[in-house]
């Protein structure tokens, strides 16, 4: 069986319980019309409970995915693209804010990294700063952040110490170590093609998603896939998101079994027993 949680993105932004192909849960259980309600991203928070933050708000559900256990309003919220759970907190990419930053299951905030105050990307003073935020905020409006370096993913590396992210808007690969500022660039990529998602596979080798296809270390790959936003290491191989479904690879790369969706984006809680 192939199971996992995964969210939809535009239009339908909603968080989806797949088993071997077929949807099983959805949350909501329709897609929303108020952007508030909109699932952004999915991840794992413990072994039992799934991580969602929407538009401006946090939600902790059952890995069911019948009770939501905690919601609430967070101004640091803003179009989020990665969550995970670290040192048992909870750690967000809000991607419309140029902005990392972890949490305690309760929202109190114990780290922050903005990119515009650590010279990669804008730093959103004259949004966070105002006592309008909120208001548009909580409204669904939209904001964008001019000249923003729009991170779009993280990935924990071994020994838990540190993060992987990529800037789709500076083709830069760099390292960041939560409770720390600053940061290490990994790589700059000048024909990067919407960097997504980048790894380090077992043997070290540098893998990251792009508008076609996936490059692994520095050669491009199964470029007939579009918009590779998600990739992981699974004990057989590789899983990756893109615009047409859930692709399952061997270590190699081969691929060996498609699971079709509408634009999924993140993966949460993969069981692959083949």
């Amino acid at each position: 069986m192939k199971r996992f949680w995964t969210q939809f993105q535009h239009p339908l932004f909603q968080a989806a319980l797949v088993e071997d192909g077929n949807i099983v849960a959805t949350i909501p259980d329709h897609s929303p019309k108020t952007p508030t309600r909109r699932i952004g991203v999915v991840g794992e928070f413990g072994d039992s409970f799934l991580a969602c933050a929407l538009h401006s708000s946090f939600e902790l559900w059952s890995k069911s995915g019948a009770e939501c256990h905690r919601s609430f309003y967070h101004p640091y919220i803003y179009a989020p693209h990665a969550i995970t759970e670290f040192d048992g907190k909870v750690l967000i990419c809000s991607s419309g804010l140029d902005l990392f930053f972890l949490m305690d299951s309760e929202g109190k905030v114990l780290w922050e990294w903005f990119g515009g105050r650590n010279g990669l990307g804008v730093f959103p003073d004259h949004v966070l700063d105002l006592d309008a935020w909120k208001v548009q905020h909580l409204s669904g409006q939209s904001y964008q952040l001019d000249g923003g370096a729009h991170f779009n993913s993280l990935w924990m590396e071994p020994g838990g110490e540190s993060f992987l992210t990529s800037s789709l808007k500076t083709g830069k690969i760099i390292r960041i170590r939560p409770y720390e500022q600053g940061f290490e660039e990994i790589t700059q990529i000048d024909d990067h093609h919407g960097i997504h998602s980048p790894i380090l596979t077992i043997d070290g080798d540098g893998v990251y998603g792009k508008d076609r296809g996936i490059v692994v270390d520095g050669r491009a790959m199964l470029e007939n896939f579009e918009w590779v936003k998600f990739i992981r290491q699974t004990p057989s191989g590789f899983v990756f998101t893109h615009e047409g479904g859930v692709t399952f690879t061997d270590d190699v790369f081969k691929v060996e079994h498609t699971v079709e969706l509408p634009r999924p984006f993140q993966l949460a809680f993969l069981e692959d027993d083949g």
